[in-house]
């Protein structure tokens, strides 16, 4: 009977013979096992396809072509060894069943898909191969690569480190990502939580002689620098803005961090409250009221009536959180404009999250992460910019307040090499997003987290100040500004309008390039219900997710741009395309006060794309006309 099966196919005779081989080898006790006579057989019988390099893939209509293992490493510029390199098509949406040849005496194979140029994401860590061969399933088309685990599987961050002194020789207050907790480079200071540390924060009046409306607007900026150099000039000298500046006044909440342990200030309820940010601002508004304060010899006193607020990113929270605890300001302010906030946090101020995502890049981290670091704002990410020593970066963490609609970041253990620690097991967990519980968890410690130690700072998670329902917690206030990129458009836009206003011409161009790369590494962030290239922070202006900018509910449960369907498969539309319907839906502001910015980046949204020498800034315009909106104005 058996004899019989075999004659029947009509495959070459090659083909048969290797499944007359392996079975007789069976039958008879020799080397060969069912798995090897079941893939002789379904290629015979159709049911599989094979590369001329051994890969075999099973699936409706699957097609793979060998890849040159050179243009691999070439495009990812490492020298890293790999095994098998293939493209995989075929008919969704069951995944494509896949065995890649590999020696017998290889130890754990790792799997790769091609997530953007030069970026392979890892999807299939440390599988045991069986009788020469690795097995996994495919669950989009694309590129794969098979490599065995060795020092290439783990990006060593101390690079990253030694990348960043090169970038920003004698930076101060900076930590390398590779010894983060509250340890400091030597020869600088620890992060103070002494109040003198703060003795050049202060509120004061800019451009009076041109701003001279009667209602204050107080300027929130992003973390770490004061960046309103490009919207105060603008305010002061486009004729865009002379409506703006005969109702508004211009106030700076400048607030320099660096040194500074300090908190946003989410929660009133803890000691370290009054040495917050949002403790400090209101005292500022207070003595500005009541005392003035003095610049250029003259004494400007804020008035005692209707104000209004723009933040730019972290400012954003501390405009919230200001809100809700200070009511007597609160019922005062007729409007605040925030522009690309992390109201939700950002996975990139996480930093186990972060280290999950540059793990899985794997092979190809070391190159890509490299021109993040020498020419990107990314290096502030990726290199300490954001440090687990100082409480209000901290503030910045992802809520994961998506988890509950099934993107939220998973708890998931994950290995990276740590120069200060060598190879370590770090766990991806809610601890970075303010939720000091995950410490209760069984199998957690405080080697899990960073910082160690919930820090003396600590004011309270941001879940303090997320309202309940729409509209509560003053957000029926909110015009509330988000922006994404789309990969491969306004690049060159975005480079022009760098040397086009009062910023530091360089740093804009360098950060241009950089959120283009760190845009590519949020789209590889994995959640339970995602893979590459579906990605729950798809849409991001390469700091920040578009659904914290535009404080979603978490609850939308499904992707927040459009997709389509391929053969089966799911994938983005192309280019991207927020999805409406659900961002109005889910939205804790009013919908109606959405400004969604389509192509625009996170450094888009602070230099305004202002040309001073036409005095145009669409993003400034747009803000003036939602100011005056409240004010009974109206932008000319």
């Amino acid at each position: 009977m058996v004899a019989f099966c075999l004659c029947f196919l009509l495959a070459g005779p090659a083909t048969v013979a290797d499944v007359q081989g392996n079975l007789h080898g069976l039958l008879s006790g020799g080397e060969a096992t069912s798995a090897e006579v079941q893939r002789a057989l379904g290629l015979v019988l159709g049911w599989t396809v094979q590369s001329e390099a051994g890969v075999i893939a099973a699936g409706r209509s699957a097609v793979v072509n060998d890849v040159p293992i050179e243009s691999v490493q070439k495009e990812t510029h490492s020298e890293a060894p790999i095994l098998r390199a293939f493209d995989l098509t075929g008919q969704g949406p069951e995944p494509i069943r896949v065995q890649a040849p590999v020696p017998k005496k290889a130890g754990a194979i790792e799997v790769y898909r091609r997530g953007s140029p030069g970026m392979y994401v890892r999807v299939e860590p440390e599988l045991r191969p069986a009788n020469g061969y690795v097995a996994f399933s495919a669950k989009r088309p694309g590129r794969f690569a098979v490599r065995e685990v060795d020092a290439f599987s783990h990006p060593d961050l101390s690079k990253l480190s030694s990348a960043r002194s090169q970038v920003e020789p004698g930076a101060k207050g900076l930590q390398p990502l590779g010894c983060l907790g509250n340890e400091r480079k030597s020869g600088q200071p620890p992060l103070s939580t002494d109040p003198a540390a703060k003795k050049d924060w202060r509120l004061y009046r800019v451009v009076p002689e041109q701003a001279t409306g009667p209602i204050p607007l107080i300027l929130l900026s992003g973390v770490g620098s004061d960046r309103w150099a490009n919207f105060i000039h603008w305010a002061a000298n486009s004729p865009e803005a002379e409506a703006f500046r005969t109702e508004y006044q211009l106030w700076d909440f400048y607030r320099p961090i660096e040194g500074i342990n300090t908190a946003i200030g989410f929660s009133a309820e803890y000691p370290g409250f009054e040495e917050s940010i949002v403790a400090y601002l209101y005292r500022f508004i207070i003595g500005a009221t009541e005392d003035g304060v003095e610049t250029d010899g003259v004494r400007h006193y804020l008035p005692d009536g209707p104000l209004a607020m723009l933040a730019h990113s972290h400012g954003g929270l501390v405009a919230r959180a200001f809100l809700k605890h200070c009511p007597d300001i609160a019922e005062r302010t007729v409007a605040v404009v925030t522009v690309d906030s992390p109201h939700l946090g950002t996975p990139f101020a996480t930093p186990e999250w972060l280290r999950q995502t540059v793990s899985r890049l794997g092979f190809s981290s070391a190159k890509i992460l490299g021109l993040t670091l020498e020419a990107t704002a990314a290096r502030y990410f990726l290199t300490g910019w954001i440090s687990t020593g100082r409480q209000s970066d901290m503030d910045l963490g992802w809520g994961n307040f998506d988890a509950a609609g099934g993107y939220g970041l998973p708890y998931e253990r994950f290995r990276v090499l740590r120069p200060c620690r060598g190879l370590v097991t770090l766990t991806v967990s809610p601890r970075d997003a303010n939720q000091t519980g995950a410490r209760m968890l069984s199998g957690f410690n405080d080697r899990t987290f960073e910082p160690a130690e919930v820090l003396t700072t600590y004011c309270g998670g941001m879940d303090e100040i997320m309202p309940s329902a729409r509209g509560e917690l003053h957000l029926d206030k909110f015009f509330v500004y988000g922006a994404y990129l789309v990969p491969g458009e306004g690049l060159l836009r975005q480079l022009s309008a760098a040397v086009e206003g009062e910023l530091d011409p360089w740093q804009s161009i360098v950060e241009a390039l950089g959120l283009r790369v760190t845009h590519s590494l949020m789209n590889t962030v994995e959640t339970p219900s995602t893979d590459v290239p579906l990605g729950a922070y798809f849409l991001g202006d390469g700091l920040v997710p578009l659904q914290s900018q535009l404080l979603l509910d978490g609850a939308e449960g499904t992707l927040l741009y459009e997709t389509k369907e391929v053969f089966g498969w799911r994938l983005p539309k192309q280019p991207p395309t927020p999805r409406m319907d659900i961002i109005m839906q889910h939205t804790l502001a009013d919908p109606n006060r959405l400004r969604i910015l389509r192509g625009w980046s996170h450094l888009d949204t602070i230099n305004g794309r202002y040309n001073k020498k036409t005095g145009h800034s669409e993003l400034f315009y747009m803000v003036a006309n939602d100011l005056l909106s409240v004010a009974g104005g109206q932008a000319q």
